[in-house]
């Protein structure tokens, strides 16, 4: 992706670290890298919506899976994510337009106690 030099987008659940490389790869050559990390207060508002995506023909998550990535990824948000992208934001999935935390305002200035990160 990187090579083409065009834009693009992913969409992880960041629940491991390997698209760091990716990102450190694309800012290195040059992108702007801007994360948007929605946050769910639950695992299961998580499950509830892979169950719904199934519905409609998506691929399923186990329920354990889900419950057991939940607080790792925010760990990883914090430690491992937002220090290597060029700008980030944290939305409250559950309410439209709801910015809780952004590099830009910080309006949140503690992001890993927020998050309840240990």
């Amino acid at each position: 992706m990187v090579e083409k030099r065009t834009s693009f987008a992913l969409e992880s659940t960041i629940s491991g670290i390997g698209h760091t490389r990716l990102i450190k790869s694309a800012k290195k050559a040059g992108y702007e890298v801007i994360l948007h990390f929605l946050w769910l207060p639950a695992p299961e508002e998580s499950i509830r919506r892979v169950q719904q995506r199934v519905k409609k023909g998506g691929h399923h998550v186990p329920a354990e899976d889900i419950r057991r990535r939940y607080p790792r990824t925010f760990k990883n948000l914090v430690i491992h994510y937002l220090p290597v992208v060029s700008e980030w934001f944290v939305w409250h999935a559950q309410e439209t337009k709801k910015v809780l935390a952004s590099s830009d305002t910080h309006a949140i200035h503690d992001v890993a106690k927020f998050l309840d990160i240990q």
